[in-house]
């Protein structure tokens, strides 16, 4: 594997799958640390259809770089942490994190919870969605399985801020409704979302939308499988 971080990083290997990203455990060549390099080809890019016209024309790869760019700008024990800034080149993009060990998706799914981790790691995700609330001044936008990470010490951590917006004035946020134009991997999860997404003549939106995809994950994680609302 050619990697636009192989300066930086050496021993890569495949670990898992994380929605567009592949994950790969990887080793500093400074210091030796243990991280997680996420690398996106560019062959899965998507585009948004011609008939939306030019102005209109969005890409999966311009959403990665935004949501790169957000993530990044955050600090905090609930988010997750980058190490190593967006690189490019024509065949891929990728940065690194924190080490992790999968996405909440595939624990869930391949290995399970106790519920124990479960409550504890709810409770974490209300913690971040806080920070990002009441500090950052952001909405989240895209809480989901595959955007949540988890540790080798099983502390979780929120990332992808593909569809994060920041706030207009206290708790009131832009809301860009779910059209059916669109492709589906250059808008929110459908099946995570807030019912106010999917009204046409919505403009404005509060943090009860995050907390209505907290609500559904919480029910998501219990029952370990997914559900259409």
């Amino acid at each position: 594997l050619s990697t636009p971080l192989d300066n930086c990083y050496y021993q890569f290997n495949l670990r898992s799958i994380a929605g567009y990203w592949k994950l790969y455990s990887a080793k500093s060549i400074t210091d030796d640390k243990d991280v997680t390099i996420f690398i996106f080809n560019r062959k899965d890019n998507v585009k948004a259809p011609s008939r939306l016209g030019s102005g209109n024309r969005l890409t999966l790869i311009d959403l990665i770089r935004y949501d790169i760019s957000q993530l990044s700008s955050l600090a905090h024990p609930r988010i997750l942490q980058v190490l190593h800034d967006v690189e490019e080149n024509k065949e891929m993009i990728s940065f690194a994190s924190e080490h992790i060990q999968a996405s909440l998706e595939v624990t869930v799914l391949e290995n399970g919870l106790g519920k124990l981790e479960m409550k504890l790691g709810i409770l974490q995700l209300i913690d971040g969605l806080s920070y990002l609330h009441n500090s950052a001044k952001i909405l989240h936008g895209n809480l989901t399985p595959s955007v949540i990470y988890i540790t080798l010490s099983r502390h979780w951590k929120i990332a992808g801020f593909t569809f994060s917006v920041a706030a207009r004035e206290p708790n009131v946020f832009p809301c860009f409704p779910w059209i059916k134009k669109l492709p589906v991997h250059l808008q929110p999860d459908l099946d995570f979302l807030a019912p106010e997404y999917l009204l046409s003549n919505k403009n404005l939106i509060t943090s009860a939308a995050d907390v209505f995809s907290l609500g559904v994950l919480i029910c998501w994680i219990c029952s370990g499988i997914f559900f259409e609302i």
